[in-house]
């Protein structure tokens, strides 16, 4: 076996047991459910923000790229 990091890429075999590599996928799993539970927070803020909007032009310098996390 082996795990397939971020961005894709394959990553060795931890040369570990079963039990071992299982605890590199559940904290795998928790960093993603944590990514996307602060992406959901920030798509709903944004979806607020562009609810509040009143004029073309507050729409034109909305920033919807600002606020997500990096990692």
């Amino acid at each position: 076996p082996g795990w397939f990091d971020y961005y894709e890429y394959y990553i060795l075999p931890l040369q570990a047991t079963v039990a071992e590599e299982l605890v590199v996928a559940k904290e795998m799993l928790v960093a993603a459910e944590s990514r996307l539970l602060r992406c959901t927070a920030v798509f709903y803020n944004k979806m607020q923000e562009l609810n509040s909007l009143t004029t073309i032009a507050d729409l034109l310098v909305f920033d919807v790229n600002s606020g997500w996390p990096t990692t």
